[in-house]
């Protein structure tokens, strides 16, 4: 009988985890906007305390989803500089002599990169400085995230003070919770 009471209570954690949501991972969608219309393009990335993280591209209506995400307190970063890099890059042309058939590699047309790219605040590109935090729980959220601040001067760079004023990450949840913004 005892070796029946060990063997329940075994299963106990894992009753509970299973039961708060704890662990996993999490889903997490949403529109990032500055000085009030859409971001058309960038990297928005999710950084969890042991610092495993996960990322996806910024779509050109300023929409995201990122899958995999770690649950628990995780920092927020945006960054749009590689479209900056992109739009600064030369043309394609083939080499000379060279017929260009359907299957040629066509790398992306900076003039496109050029057009979605928007600089925004230093602090918002680094996990040191961004003052975007989210609480993540396994399943399906939404986080709207609205930048506040000046652009930095030169978009390569990383970090940076505090943006004048802070974030306005909605931080809306379709599974409970709460989150978004910096803690007050």
């Amino acid at each position: 009988m005892t070796s029946h009471r060990r063997w329940s209570w075994s299963f106990v954690p894992v009753v509970l985890i299973a039961a708060c949501g704890c662990g996993g991972k999490g889903v997490v969608s949403g529109k990032v906007s500055y000085q009030g219309s859409n971001l058309k393009g960038g990297t928005i990335t999710f950084i969890g305390a042991d610092g495993t993280g996960a990322s996806a591209e910024i779509n050109e209506d300023g929409t995201y989803t990122v899958q995999n995400v770690p649950s628990g307190e995780v920092k927020v970063t945006v960054d749009t500089s590689a479209l900056a890099r992109q739009s600064k890059q030369p043309k394609y042309a083939p080499p000379s002599g060279s017929a260009e058939g359907k299957d040629s590699y066509k790398p992306p047309d900076p003039t496109a990169a050029a057009a979605r790219y928007r600089a925004i605040p230093s602090p918002y590109k680094s996990p040191e400085s961004t003052p975007l935090k989210l609480t993540v729980k396994s399943g399906k959220q939404t986080f709207d995230i609205t930048l506040e601040g000046s652009p930095s001067e030169d978009d390569t760079s990383s970090t940076g003070g505090p943006p004048t004023g802070g974030p306005k990450g909605s931080g809306s949840m379709k599974k409970g919770g709460s989150g978004g913004g910096p803690p007050q």
